[in-house]
């Protein structure tokens, strides 16, 4: 058992690695399976939720678009999790694909019920891992969550990372029929991977979101400046849009709108939030009033 727990180290490790068993890595594999346990219980009993953080419009601020992000909160004695954390056991032990699967319903039928309530958003952005688009079903899963609440395609918005678009041709063909359904297309964390102006070309990509890596030096570094102008030239050059990522002060989005950047999110404008406080907050985010506005 311990030359096992050993194997699965070396493993993660990287290819060509020995390690040798010790016995914290024991405690480690144990926290991992209660973790596993826990997000499948968390996921069957409603122990998880959506937030919404708003994407804003540049120039005047107005809110058009929110991005659905998934949260374990406290419950039961048990601390809040990160999605930094239990992403990748859920990528890992293949329950991403169910995850991901109640992540897009959710959001849809949180869109439906914005838009029944005056909400007029322009779309909802919903994260997509290689494991969901790997699944056959799940060009069908999109399909049934717009009709079952009344969305029009472009209303919905996947983003996936720029590692995906090299994953093979299975992937860039369901990218492609997505697409053509009208279903936004956004290249997630734009800038860290490939950042290829052909990517841009070849694929049915509706906009890039600006890693925040990059959005949090601006405008005092000459080089990250140059850089996010580069990156909304390319973008700009084939019909792209630009949403940047991580805004946290007047000064980033000033330099953002200035360069032609045509939306934004980060906490200079809302962290994420539940889904009823967001009719709230809309009004706070019209007329350029930008303020950090805590969570709600």
């Amino acid at each position: 058992m311990n030359s096992d727990i050993a194997m699965y180290r070396a493993k993660e490790s990287g290819r060509g690695t020995i390690a040798f068993f010790e016995p914290q890595m024991q405690e480690r594999l144990q926290e991992r399976m209660a973790l596993e346990s826990g997000l499948q219980q968390a996921l069957a009993r409603g122990g998880l939720r959506v937030d919404y953080q708003p994407i804003v419009r540049g120039g005047n601020r107005g809110l058009c678009a929110v991005e659905a992000l998934v949260r374990w909160p406290a419950a039961n004695g048990m601390p809040a999790r990160s999605p930094a954390e239990f992403i990748p056991i859920a990528e890992e032990c293949g329950l991403i694909v169910e995850l991901g699967a109640w992540v897009l319903r959710t959001a849809c039928a949180d869109f439906e019920t914005w838009h029944r309530a005056g909400l007029a958003l322009e779309y909802v952005s919903v994260n997509v891992s290689p494991g969901q688009l790997h699944d056959a079903a799940f060009e069908d899963l999109v399909a049934l969550a717009l009709r079952e609440h009344g969305m029009a395609a472009a209303q919905l918005q996947l983003e996936v990372t720029e590692s995906v678009i090299v994953e093979g041709e299975a992937v860039s063909s369901l990218l492609g029929r997505l697409a053509a359904r009208g279903i936004r297309i956004a290249l997630d964390d734009f800038g860290t991977g490939y950042s290829s102006l052909s990517y841009l070309r070849r694929f049915p990509v509706q906009a890039i979101k600006i890693d925040r890596s990059f959005v949090e030096e601006l405008p005092g570094s000459r080089s990250a400046c140059r850089l996010v102008e580069a990156m909304l030239a390319m973008a700009h050059a084939v019909d792209v849009h630009a949403i940047a990522e991580g805004v946290e002060t007047p000064q980033q989005a000033r330099f953002l709108e200035a360069a032609g950047c045509e939306a934004m999110q980060g906490f200079l404008f809302s962290p994420a939030v539940q889904a009823p406080a967001l009719v709230a907050l809309a009004p706070q985010l019209a007329g350029g009033r930008a303020q950090i506005v805590s969570a709600l």
